[in-house]
């Protein structure tokens, strides 16, 4: 009995061994394909060779890094629709799944560009949030789809959409962790304009109970913002 526990013990040991050295070598994979893009990215030619490296290393922060640099140089020399096209085709043209982050980022970045004053095209801005929100599910891009779809929303009038993107970074607080550690970066934002897109359209109450909702849970910097919108709603 004895022996046989021992084998399965060290059985069970080796496993683990063999476990932790795949993933080593997995890590060593990452490490050197990570090199490989930082040189390539090094020695690009030209704007031309941006697109393919892109699409070949998109899995590295080499790869990203660069996906920003060009973004900017786009917008700086070209405008706003050079650098909406850009970000559409890395988009479109990342397949690979360990380049899905990349694809992510420049959907998002995509509709933010689309939201802002350059472009300032509310429906494209909405068009592209919504295939962020769609593609971005249980990643960690989902707050900011659901941020950029909720301002797009509502810049565009389509304010049924806006208040559920923003209801759903709302509903991700985490109430159970101290400190609210792994609350989303959009959370009180998000909350606060809610409030302020339900007292907008006239429904008051349901405005004052979102707004003291966030006063109750959160210590928010936006504290100030959200006491002046119940005032102006009292008696209301």
């Amino acid at each position: 009995m004895r022996a046989w526990l021992l084998l399965a013990l060290l059985a069970g040991g080796c496993g683990l061994t063999q476990q932790t050295q795949r993933g080593r070598e997995a890590d060593l994979r990452a490490e050197s394909h990570e090199l490989e893009a930082s040189e390539r990215r090094r020695v690009l030619a030209s704007p031309d060779d941006i697109e393919p490296f892109l699409i070949a290393y998109a899995g590295t922060d080499a790869a990203r890094r660069e996906l920003i640099a060009r973004q900017v140089d786009l917008q700086d020399t070209q405008g706003c629709a050079a650098a909406a096209s850009f970000l559409q085709r890395i988009e479109e043209g990342v397949t690979a799944e360990q380049g899905k982050p990349l694809a992510l980022e420049a959907n998002v970045r995509r509709a933010e560009l689309l939201l802002g004053e350059e472009c300032n095209d509310p429906q494209a801005a909405v068009d592209a949030a919504r295939l962020a929100v769609g593609r971005a599910q249980k990643t960690q891009w989902a707050d900011d789809a659901d941020w950029v779809m909720g301002r797009a929303c509502e810049k565009a009038g389509k304010n049924d959409e806006a208040l559920a993107a923003y209801g759903r970074i709302v509903k991700t607080m985490s109430s159970a962790i101290p400190f609210g550690s792994n609350d989303s970066l959009f959370l009180d934002d998000a909350w606060l304009a809610k409030g302020l897109l339900l007292e907008k359209l006239g429904r008051y109450g349901e405005a004052r109970d979102t707004l003291r909702d966030l006063l109750d849970a959160r210590d928010t910097h936006l504290r100030p913002k959200a006491m002046q919108a119940l005032d102006r709603m009292a008696g209301k």
